[in-house]
């Protein structure tokens, strides 16, 4: 088996909310058990090709690290945070684009799911992590699905694979947000990652250097922006400066 190095999330979930959100820009995320702000990161890519912003949780202080990304990192622990406060706070829309959670302990990423304040929050996307494959079922992934359905929310890929084939996550979507023809190729049941995005027609490496070259093709128009728009100052700089000469020699 060839071994997956991971450019950005760990098993693509970045591309799962990249595709389901039609490659939008500038949307909002929230990240809950983050840990390192670029490696495995589910959200780096987002906000590095897409201008996403948002709150990354972790009950572990990684402050330090995260100062170079654009989000707010927040030191807590995700069964016990105040999400509704925190979200006022940081005036966070109610319609919030991105949800990824991914804690340790058998029982504890339920405990955090629901903990959000999903009464007064809505998330189009949400990838989750229940790791079935550690016999998780019935502390972890049934309840979580129990719970999110009765919200609403749509299970598109279930029980997605790590590379290496272990049962990991549950990707979700909100039906009043995402449209059935968006997410229903990727409907499916026990497969690895990959084989999810190339079932729909995708390679995971081109859509990554899409949304990079996405990214530098938005800052070239950036700076030939900024360029115009100093020339033309420079310019009307100059005009003045001949009127104000010419009038000067009027008197």
């Amino acid at each position: 088996m060839k071994k997956w190095k991971p450019r950005y999330a760990q098993m693509c979930q970045d591309l799962f909310a990249y595709l389901m959100l039609e490659k939008k820009t500038n949307l909002t995320y929230v990240d809950v058990g983050c840990r390192d702000p670029y490696e495995n990161n589910n959200t780096w890519f987002l906000e590095k090709t897409l201008n996403f912003t948002g709150l990354s949780f972790d009950i572990i202080d990684y402050s330090d690290i995260w100062l170079k990304r654009n989000s707010v990192f927040i030191q807590e622990d995700g069964i016990t945070a105040d999400f509704n406060k925190i979200f006022k706070k940081y005036e966070m829309p109610n319609v919030i684009d991105y949800l990824t959670r991914d804690l340790e302990g058998n029982g504890d990423r339920y405990k955090g799911l629901i903990n959000l304040p999903f009464d007064e929050y809505d998330f189009k996307v949400i990838t989750i992590e229940h790791d079935a494959y550690r016999g998780y079922d019935q502390s972890e992934r049934q309840p979580q699905r129990d719970f999110l359905e009765s919200k609403g929310y749509v299970l598109v890929a279930s029980n997605v694979c790590s590379h290496a084939g272990d049962q990991q996550e549950d990707w979700w979507i909100n039906p009043k947000y995402i449209s059935r023809d968006i997410y229903l190729p990727f409907v499916s049941e026990s497969q690895k990652f990959s084989k999810i995005f190339k079932f729909c027609g995708y390679d995971v490496d081109l859509l990554y250097d899409e949304g990079e070259r996405w990214k530098n093709e938005s800052l070239v128009k950036k700076i030939e922006n900024l360029h115009k728009k100093n020339y033309m100052a420079g310019e009307r700089a100059k005009e003045l400066q001949i009127n104000t000469s010419k009038s000067a020699k009027k008197h």
